[in-house]
């Protein structure tokens, strides 16, 4: 359950410092209008409507000893602790050079967090077919990502009490916390040769589902601790 939770500490930890800083890194450190700067944004769930249906039938149709979901985690977290640092890095040049810069990064960025992040919120599923211990499991997944992300907001602010020079300091944080992918994978890997298989295409409607997962207290008290915090859950 630690190593599974661990998984998402990264990720929730990226997600939180680019939907809080980002567009004010655009417009205070880059220098770009805020016309830009909000374009960009645009861009990034622009992309995410192509990236994630992609990379998720892509993942469902790996096929490895190790199934489906492992190779994508370990092979995309260091490319996404890598671009997530340089999507705070200020290029050389004029408004169109950065602007550039920062769509390219943008796309790459998402395309390695889409890499981590979906195929690593599959893997509850696989890992058990009973319910309590899928509901165990994700509980363990969101309790990482929301205490990453608050620890991230309460630190990076004292990292940018320097101003621009703070965000540099602030690379570092999110590209050390991508090792944390692959302990969730390392928690999975002795469950991978005998279990970790193709998806299954027999499912449960999404009403019963709906119905199990409310019927749990673990569900009512992620809600209302995700409600209360604030903090970005995937």
């Amino acid at each position: 359950m630690v190593s599974y939770g661990l998984g998402d500490a990264g990720t929730g930890l990226a997600a939180t410092l680019l939907g809080f800083y980002l567009f004010v890194f655009f417009t205070g450190t880059a220098g770009l209008p805020a016309v830009i700067a909000g374009s960009l944004l645009m861009v990034i769930k622009l992309w995410d409507g192509i990236n994630d249906p992609m990379i998720g039938w892509l993942s469902d149709h790996t096929q490895t000893r190790w199934g489906p979901r492992i190779p994508w985690m370990l092979a995309a977290a260091l490319p996404l602790g890598i671009s997530l640092a340089a999507m705070w890095w200020v290029p050389p040049g004029d408004v169109a050079q950065k602007t550039t810069y920062y769509i390219v990064m943008a796309i790459l960025l998402m395309t390695a967090y889409t890499s981590v992040n979906l195929p690593y919120a599959a893997l509850s599923t696989e890992l058990t077919e009973d319910t309590s211990v899928r509901n165990r499991l994700n509980a363990a997944r969101f309790t990482g990502s929301i205490v990453a992300g608050a620890s991230g907001l309460i630190v990076t602010p004292l990292l940018l009490v320097n101003g621009a020079s703070g965000y540099l300091a602030m690379d570092a944080s999110p590209a050390r916390s991508q090792p944390w992918p692959p302990f969730a994978a390392a928690g999975a890997w002795p469950l991978s040769p005998r279990r970790l298989g193709a998806p299954v295409a027999a499912v449960n409607p999404c009403p019963v589902n709906l119905r199990g997962s409310s019927a749990t207290g673990v569900f009512s008290r992620f809600w209302g601790f995700t409600c209360c915090s604030g903090a970005p859950c995937s």
